[in-house]
């Protein structure tokens, strides 16, 4: 019985090892949402694919469905992680956000986007990683359903690259806006690690 192959854009949110030399991929797709993707062989040297799908990695994934859900037939790197380690942290922390919120499979351009703008911003490393955080927490929260803004937050919401006047926008409401997220994570009685 043949599988039908899918290609999406993905960022590997995180991965775990599984058997001797296998892992297990946790991406956020944009065809697809969350998947928890089965990558046989990735740890093993001789592996082609596993410098492509690192964690906060942006890659572009084939995947198949099976009996035992998602499997990795193929990837090529889109951009690597963010290289600073203030940003790298920030991108994580963003990650792991996504995981703990996110739950089932579901299309989500909006929050593919902000991830994936977050991503860059953050490797190019010439915006403030603290302001793009909040941000994109916000965000993320909003496109879950979590976050309900005022008409001066409004702005920071749209679907638009992440740009100096926004992290300033950002900035200056960053008291209400971290209040606001951290009531939205409380209502959420969901934990994370950060």
């Amino acid at each position: 019985m043949a599988y039908q192959q899918y290609r999406t854009e993905a960022i590997v949110l995180r991965s775990f090892s599984a058997k001797e030399a296998d892992k297990v991929l946790v991406l956020f797709a944009r065809e697809f949402g969350l998947l928890y993707v089965r990558a046989v062989s990735l740890r093993e040297e001789k592996s082609r694919q596993r410098y492509s799908l690192q964690d906060l990695s942006l890659a572009n994934v084939g995947i198949v469905r099976g009996k035992g859900g998602w499997r990795l037939v193929g990837a090529s790197l889109t951009a690597s992680h963010p290289r600073e380690e203030d940003s790298m942290r920030t991108y994580a922390r963003l990650a792991s956000m996504v995981v703990s919120l996110v739950h089932g499979e579901e299309r989500n351009d909006y929050l593919f986007n902000t991830l994936e703008q977050a991503h860059g911003a953050l490797s190019e490393g010439t915006l403030p990683p603290q302001s793009l955080e909040i941000i994109c927490a916000v965000k993320i929260l909003y496109a879950l359903g979590y976050f309900s803004p005022d008409e001066s937050q409004k702005r920071l919401l749209e679907d638009a690259p992440y740009t100096a006047e926004l992290c300033a926008c950002a900035e200056s409401m960053r008291k209400p806006l971290v209040r606001g997220i951290n009531n939205a994570l409380r209502e959420s009685q969901l934990i994370f690690n950060t």
